[in-house]
């Protein structure tokens, strides 16, 4: 699993973002950065995670059953999202997700809920200048 990580990073960086990403002509940071460095840190997590797992320990059915249920959550939101918008859609979604990892501290939930949607907000839309949708 992890070396799949490592190789969906690598995926990303070379084939995916050079084909989903555009040139523009302003603002003063490239419209890849973010996804360009989040994806070389994806790529080093699981190189790092395969050098520290054993290669015997195989995922256990309940793991992949809820790594299914957090795919199904995040693809459902991108379409949801396309539909309702970014600013309406992310705090459900961050809070959805966290309910599903199991987070049950009320604060913890409630700060994530408001202040993750608003940096990515921040950084997407107001620092980068690419609107979210």
């Amino acid at each position: 699993m992890a070396l799949a990580l490592a190789i969906f990073g690598l995926l990303m960086l070379f084939v995916i973002i050079p084909a989903q990403t555009e040139a523009v002509d302003y603002g003063w940071l490239r419209p890849d950065t973010l996804p360009v460095v989040t994806c070389w840190v994806v790529t080093a997590c699981g190189l790092w995670q395969a050098t520290l797992t054993p290669a015997q320990v195989r995922p256990r059915a309940r793991v992949v059953a809820r790594l299914l249920l957090y795919l199904i959550v995040a693809f459902s939101a991108v379409w949801a999202m396309t539909r309702l918008g970014f600013l309406v859609l992310a705090p459900i979604l961050v809070l959805l997700l966290n309910l599903l990892a199991g987070e049950r501290r009320v604060a913890w939930l409630a700060a994530q809920t408001v202040c993750v949607p608003l940096v990515i907000w921040l950084l997407v839309d107001v620092l980068l200048g690419r609107p979210l949708p």
